[in-house]
C-alpha cells in the first residue's frame, strides 16, 4: 500500500469527519500538558476530575492534529497543546455532535500512554460511559 496523497489534497479533508486534522509528528521530541480549553461543553469528560479552565490534564505529544475550516460546526476545542511543534502548530481536543454521531479526537497521538494517571484514567472512563449511550 501507498500513500499518494493526503485525503485533504484530493478534496476529503479529515477534519470534516474526525473534526481535527494531522499537522506534525516529532517523534515526541517536543511533549507538554494539555490545558483545559472549555468544560461547558462536555462536563460529562471532565467530571469527577477537578479541572477547570486552565488546568494542566497530562503529558503528550507525537503526533498532534487540529481542527481545520472544514471541521463540521459546532466542534467544540475543548483542551490544547498550544504552540507544541511551533508557533500555530498546536494539538487540539475536540469534540462534535451530529445526526446522533458522537465524535471525540484527542488531537494528540500518546493519550493511550497516561490512561492510568488519575485524571486521564477518569476521563476515559466519562467518555466511554457518554459514547455508549444513544
Amino acid at each position: 500500500m501507498t500513500r499518494v496523497a493526503k485525503w485533504r489534497d484530493v478534496g476529503r479533508p479529515e477534519a470534516a469527519l474526525i473534526g481535527v486534522q494531522y499537522v506534525g509528528n516529532d517523534d515526541g521530541t517536543h511533549r507538554d500538558a494539555y490545558h483545559v480549553r472549555d468544560v461547558q461543553s462536555a462536563p460529562w469528560l471532565f467530571a469527577g476530575t477537578n479541572l477547570t479552565v486552565g488546568s494542566p490534564i497530562s503529558s503528550f505529544g507525537i503526533e498532534i492534529d487540529k481542527t481545520a475550516p472544514s471541521s463540521p460546526r459546532g466542534t467544540h476545542v475543548l483542551a490544547e497543546l498550544p504552540n507544541l511543534l511551533g508557533p500555530g502548530r498546536t494539538g487540539q481536543m475536540t469534540y462534535y455532535e451530529k445526526k446522533g454521531a458522537k465524535v471525540f479526537a484527542v488531537g494528540a497521538f500518546t493519550l493511550a500512554g497516561d490512561v492510568w494517571k488519575p485524571r486521564v484514567k477518569v476521563m476515559i472512563e466519562n467518555l466511554w460511559e457518554w459514547l455508549s449511550k444513544p
